[in-house]
């Protein structure tokens, strides 16, 4: 009985992974889940980015010691996000080479963190 209901437990487990996952292959509704997926993962991944960046705009330019501690708040919050995004790049490695997919997948983040798709749009 055990042995059944570990077989059910990952068949469930395995049913809902690969369910969940999207693809860029498929129809146009599985295609756009599939963006939106990499978008909210990389408004997830950056989110304390977008906080730090509120309390940056919110500072005077002459406040030195406030500026110094939104630098090491920054130094502490960057390995964070940079595993985060490894682990989502692992996750859709082909989005490397997908030009196309990079616009769709801003046009995600813009939907879904807007402050997020302004902090890259400055960047660039």
């Amino acid at each position: 009985m055990k042995k059944l209901f570990q077989i059910t437990l990952i068949a469930i487990i395995s049913i809902s992974i690969f369910s969940c996952k999207a693809s860029k292959t498929g129809s146009a509704k599985q295609q756009q889940k599939y963006y939106d997926e990499i978008g909210q993962g990389m408004c997830d991944c950056m989110n304390d980015l977008v906080v730090l960046m509120d309390k940056m705009e919110g500072l005077d330019e002459n406040d030195e010691e406030a500026l110094i501690a939104l630098m090491g708040e920054l130094q502490s919050i960057t390995p964070k996000m940079e595993t985060c995004v490894d682990d989502l790049e692992k996750k859709y490695p082909d989005l490397e080479e997908d030009e196309a997919g990079k616009d769709k997948v801003l046009d995600a983040i813009k939907r879904k963190c807007p402050k997020l798709h302004d902090i890259i749009k400055d960047v660039e």
